[in-house]
C-alpha cells in the first residue's frame, strides 16, 4: 500500500510539472524554423540603416544618377559598336553582350528598388523580435535543447501528460490483459502437466526395463512430478521434475545425482538417451565413454544395447572396453602423433586383422600373447550372434 501511495504522489508531482511546462511552451507557440527566421530578421533590423544606404548608392550608380549611371554608359557603348558592325561582323557578338548587360542592369535596379522599399526600420518591431528571441532562448536553456527542438519537445511532453492522465484506464486495460494471459497460461500449463504425467509414467517404465538389460536387474527408475503453486509458476509450467533411482530391490528411490555410482550413471545415461530417442528422426548419436565404470558382462550388455540402437541409425561410441568395441559394425582407432613441436590426431579405419590386434591390446595390455589374439578373434567372430 505504501508503494502505491508513493507512486500516486510521484504521478501527481509529475502531472503538475508537465502541465506547467506545457503551458510555457503553448504560450510561446513557437512555429517550425521560427527561431532561425527571427534571428535573420533581427540581423536585418539591426543593420537597416546600412542596408538602406548601401542599396541607395548602388541604385544610383546603376540607374538613377542622370549624369553617369551604368545603364546609360552600357547603352551608349552598344550604340557605338553597333555602328561598326557593317565594317566587321565579328563585333556583332560584342553588341549582343552589351545588350544583355543592359537588361541585367535594369533587372538589378528594379530588384534593389523593391528591396529598399521593403526595409523595415520600425523600432517597435525590432524590440518585439528581441523579446521573442529572448523568450525562445530562455526556454531552450531551461530544457537544454535547441530552439528548433522545442516544438518536438512540446509534442513529447503532451504525449506523456496524456498517458499519465489516462493511467487509471491504461492500468485497468493491463490488468484485464494480465488476467486473460494468466487464464491462458493456467489452461496450457494444466494441459502440459497432464501430458507430462502420461509421459513420466511411460518413461519410468521404459527406463526401468532398460536398466534390467544393463546389469541392474532389481533397479527401478521414476520420473516424479510435484505440483507447483500458481505463485511459483515458471516458464516451463507448474511442475517440479525429479529423476529418482534405486539400484537394489527394497531400497527407497533417491535422486539420481545423489545415489548413482559412476558406472550406474553411465548406464542410466545410455538408457535415458536411448529411450528418449525412440521414435525421433535423429540420424546420428555420439556416446563418449558411456561404458565408463563398468566391465565384464555389464560391458557386453552396454555393447549389445548400442548395437541394437545402431540398427536404426548411426551410432558413434568412444570406448576402451573390448566387450563394447567387438560388437561394433566398424572399428576406428584414434591416436595422437607428435613431432615434439606440434600434435595431431589421426583416425584410422581398421580391417579384420587390425581389429583383432586392437581388441587383443585392450584385453592384454602391453604383452599380447597368442591366447589373447585367439580370444580377441573369438570375440569378433561371436559379435554377429550377440548383435542378433
Amino acid at each position: 500500500m505504501r508503494k502505491i501511495s508513493d507512486a500516486d504522489v510521484d504521478r501527481a508531482s509529475r502531472l503538475d510539472l508537465l502541465t506547467f511546462q506545457l503551458q510555457e511552451l503553448q504560450t510561446l507557440n513557437l512555429g517550425p524554423a521560427e527561431g532561425g527566421e527571427l534571428a535573420r530578421e533581427r540581423q536585418r533590423l539591426s543593420n537597416s540603416g546600412r542596408l538602406a544606404d548601401g542599396t541607395a548608392v548602388a541604385l544610383a550608380g546603376l540607374f538613377d544618377d542622370d549624369s553617369s549611371n551604368a545603364n546609360r554608359l552600357v547603352a551608349e557603348a552598344a550604340r557605338s559598336i553597333e555602328g561598326l558592325v557593317e565594317f566587321d561582323g565579328e563585333l556583332q557578338a560584342v553588341v549582343e553582350m552589351l545588350e544583355t548587360a543592359g537588361i541585367q542592369i535594369a533587372e538589378a535596379a528594379d530588384t534593389l528598388r523593391r528591396y529598399g522599399a521593403s526595409i523595415d526600420m520600425d523600432p517597435a518591431r525590432r524590440d518585439w523580435v528581441e523579446e521573442r528571441l529572448d523568450a525562445i532562448q530562455s526556454l531552450s536553456r531551461k530544457h537544454r535543447v535547441s530552439a528548433d527542438e522545442l516544438p518536438g519537445l512540446q509534442q513529447t511532453l503532451q504525449q506523456e501528460l496524456d498517458e499519465l492522465n489516462n493511467a487509471d484506464e491504461r492500468g485497468r486495460e493491463l490488468e484485464q490483459k494480465l488476467v486473460a494471459a494468466n487464464e491462458q497460461y493456467m489452461k496450457l500449463a494444466e494441459s502440459l502437466s497432464a501430458k507430462r504425467r502420461d509421459a513420466a509414467n511411460r518413461l519410468s517404465t521404459a527406463v526401468t526395463e532398460a536398466m534390467h538389460g544393463l546389469g541392474m536387474p532389481g533397479g527401478e527408475f521414476e520420473v516424479r512430478l510435484t505440483s507447483l503453486t500458481e505463485q511459483d509458476a515458471r516458464a516451463h509450467g507448474l511442475d517440479g521434475i525429479e529423476f529418482l533411482i534405486t539400484a537394489n530391490p527394497g531400497h527407497p528411490k533417491m535422486p539420481l545425482s545423489k545415489v548413482a555410482s559412476g558406472g550406474e550413471l553411465s548406464r542410466m545415461s545410455l538408457a535415458i538417451q536411448v529411450i528418449a530417442s525412440d521414435g525421433s528422426a535423429i540420424p546420428t548419436m555420439v556416446f563418449d565413454e558411456v561404458d565408463s565404470g563398468v566391465g565384464g558382462g555389464v560391458a557386453e550388455m552396454v555393447g549389445r544395447r548400442l548395437a541394437e540402437l545402431g540398427s536404426s541409425r548411426q551410432v558413434l561410441c568412444v570406448t576402451h572396453l573390448p566387450q563394447v568395441a567387438s560388437l561394433a559394425a566398424q572399428h576406428f582407432r584414434i591416436s595422437k602423433v607428435t613431432d615434439g613441436k606440434a600434435t595431431r590426431t589421426t583416425v584410422q579405419p581398421l580391417g579384420r586383422d587390425e581389429r583383432i590386434d586392437e581388441l587383443a591390446r585392450m584385453l592384454g595390455g602391453v604383452e599380447i600373447t597368442e591366447k589373447t589374439l585367439d580370444h580377441a578373434a573369438e570375440m569378433l567372430s561371436e559379435a554377429p550372434k550377440k548383435r542378433a
